[in-house]
């Protein structure tokens, strides 16, 4: 199977603001569309919870993720990944401050759940949670009507090209 060429690939450490902390995820930058099967080999690869990739398109950025065993609807923690990558390599303008699996270290899809039922609780609509798993990790949380805001810092902790 013929890969994309050229390919930016980066992991990086997401809700953390240090390396070796946090969730780590890779973010693969593509040019075009990559083969769902290239895909889930270069996530195997890398072997860790979610890998994202994203490719162009004129609005923005499409971007997929997937675990070592398949594609999933969403990963939040590759989603801050993946901001995080388009952010440090220039593709976006910065804003808004910067900011298979037993257990994802720091998962940012609870949070979603969990900000509601604390915020009514604690009257609050702007909340911090610290996820106390081995790795460890800092989510940001605000409510905005119906939705959550998750933030959150990012670290790269590896760089390469794949060929």
């Amino acid at each position: 199977m013929k890969s994309p060429p050229n390919v930016l690939l980066v992991q990086a450490d997401a809700f953390t603001d240090k390396p070796f902390a946090g969730n780590p995820a890779a973010v693969c930058l593509l040019a075009k569309p990559a083969g769902k099967r290239w895909m889930l080999n270069v996530t195997r690869e890398m072997n860790l919870s979610e890998t994202a990739f994203l490719n162009k398109e004129r609005s923005g950025y499409r971007l997929r993720w997937f675990t070592p065993t398949a594609e999933v609807d969403l990963c939040g923690h590759a989603t801050l990944a993946s901001a995080h990558v388009l952010w440090e390599e220039g593709l976006l303008k910065p804003a808004a401050p910067a900011v298979g699996v037993n257990e994802d270290p720091v998962t940012g899809s609870a949070h979603c759940m969990l900000a509601p039922f604390w915020g009514e609780r604690l009257e609050k609509t702007d909340m911090m949670a610290r996820q106390l798993s081995h790795r460890g990790g800092v989510v940001r949380a605000r409510l905005n009507g119906d939705r959550v805001v998750l933030c959150g810092q990012a670290v790269t902790t590896l760089k390469g090209r794949l060929r």
